[in-house]
């Protein structure tokens, strides 16, 4: 134990004391996450902080983690930059401890550049847009994703050299606490499992496949466990009064469908994912993908171990685990893993290059510029979803100016219609999609996060009952869409907008 805390301490002084490297990581944060930070935007969810954790729906949801996070640091409304800058430094501090793990365990065997590139493409990876700007679970699914990867790296130290019971214990305590954040650091613990079997392969040369496929089970073992483990947690919660949520779609979908069908499904979803090419960092993971694929059948026939072939596939596959499970289209907000991915392979491409001069050279310029192009597009979306939050701020000011100068606000507003979906661009999925469009039919509450936009604002807009939603819907059937000349009306305990 104390052999192996020297040697981390010394992997650790080796980032801290190099200024290369802090330098550069500094750089490419702010260069990524600079503009969000200072410029936050209301999007989706956002107003639905006191839904989520103050009347419990995140903790419906079996999200228990992020319940206790939240409550835990009294998160429970819209808080700008403060955590926008948290979720950005656990961000970077996921990256240096992958850098000291790897550094541990591979010594002189990568050069400080590797380190670099590891690192700035994990931090910069454009994807990681798709759930940053969700401020009400950001924090969570960034303190799991650090947790799932020190929960496999803790495993495999464990199972290297201490063998140790109460550290595999905790080690499930984690891995739960990770799922019960966010269920997508799921992937990132079969990504880092992988990870850590391919290291396996490398450091240990004694090691046969059997003891390969040994590691392997044993780290899904303590997976499957910590899966239970949360589940356990999650129906304690459940008998304690807290009811399961209507709205988090986390069904298994195996055993709906045939065999076949559901591995057609599978690929079919795989490839609608992959296949999104004018979204960056999905044309990055394509072509990374492809590079990955190339190293490992070359790397299997070099070392006559084709179980690195195999572990790369399976690592590819890990980054569509949520899908395979459900059988749905992949979110890319689900994709936290896709980073860690790209990082490693990019970071194992440029170490092989290195072996020439002239090829070590141009890896670097193009990792380089590949950096510089991750952080610009990562600004972009950023910018995107910004220009969306100030053209639904434009809306939302002109429809109350239009509600105060001729109508009684103290009826309650009844939202019909469809308001706008967003502004689109850059082959997003939630990047930039409106929340007034969100509010009018999130939780099928009668647009009540469409009012609590309005209201975020400095007003008091009521909501409706039922009866007069209802009663709107059969109004807004002869009404024009706002901003249009009667797309308001007034009726006798209502008023009447439809978009």
């Amino acid at each position: 134990m104390e052999n192996l805390k020297k040697e981390y301490k010394n992997a650790t002084k080796y980032f801290l004391k190099n200024k290369a490297f802090i330098v550069v990581i500094i750089l490419v944060t702010v260069l990524s996450f600079g503009f969000t930070i200072t410029h936050p935007s209301v999007g989706m969810d956002e107003t639905a902080f006191g839904r989520y954790y103050q009347d419990k729906e995140m903790l419906e949801s079996g999200r228990w983690g992020s319940y206790l996070i939240y409550r835990g640091l009294n998160i429970i409304e819209f808080t700008p930059f403060w955590v926008d800058f948290l979720v950005t430094s656990i961000i970077v501090i996921t990256a240096v401890l992958w850098c000291v793990f790897l550094k541990k365990n591979l010594g002189k065997k990568l050069s400080l550049g590797a380190y670099i590139i590891f690192a700035t493409i994990f931090i910069s990876f454009p994807l990681i847009n798709e759930c940053y700007i969700f401020s009400n679970s950001s924090l969570a699914v960034m303190i799991g994703t650090f947790l799932a990867s020190l929960g496999i790296m803790t495993f495999y130290e464990n199972y290297s050299n201490l063998h140790k019971k109460i550290i595999y214990v905790l080690i499930a305590i984690m891995l739960a606490f990770a799922f019960a954040m966010y269920e997508a650091c799921g992937q990132v613990m079969l990504v880092s499992i992988c990870v850590t079997a391919i290291l396996m392969i490398y450091t240990n040369k004694d090691k046969k496949i059997k003891d390969i496929f040994k590691y392997l089970f044993a780290t899904l073992g303590i997976v499957v466990l910590a899966v239970v483990l949360d589940e356990i947690i999650v129906k304690i919660v459940y008998l304690a009064g807290v009811r399961a949520s209507n709205e988090a779609d986390k069904e298994i979908s195996w055993g709906k469908y045939g065999i076949i069908e559901s591995f057609q499904l599978i690929v079919i979803n795989i490839i609608n994912a992959m296949r999104n090419t004018k979204y960056f960092p999905v044309l990055i993971f394509d072509i990374v993908s492809v590079i990955g694929l190339a190293i490992s059948i070359l790397q299997s026939d070099k070392k006559r171990n084709w179980m690195i072939l195999v572990i790369f596939i399976a690592m590819f596959l890990s980054n569509f685990a949520i899908s395979m499970l459900q059988l749905d289209s992949v979110l890319y907000r689900t994709c936290t893993s896709w980073g860690l991915f790209v990082a490693i392979i990019v970071m194992v491409a440029y170490k092989f290059l290195s072996e020439y001069k002239i090829t070590k050279i141009l890896a670097a310029v193009c990792i380089f510029i590949l950096v510089l192009l991750q952080t610009k597009s990562l600004n972009q979306l950023f910018y995107n979803d910004y220009k969306r939050y100030q053209k639904d701020l434009t809306i939302a000011h002109e429809l109350i100016y239009d509600l105060e100068k001729s109508y009684d606000t103290s009826k309650p507003l009844v939202i019909m219609g469809t308001p706008y979906k967003g502004i689109g661009g850059y082959g997003a999925q939630s990047n930039s999609l409106s929340v007034l469009w969100w509010g009018k039919k999130a939780f099928s509450d009668n647009g009540a996060e469409f009012i609590k936009f309005l209201n975020s604002l400095g007003y008091d807009f009521k909501r409706p009952n039922d009866e007069q939603y209802e009663k709107g819907k059969v109004e807004a059937e002869t009404m024009n869409g706002y901003p249009k000349e009667d797309s308001i009306r007034e009726l006798e305990d209502c008023i009447v907008i439809n978009f």
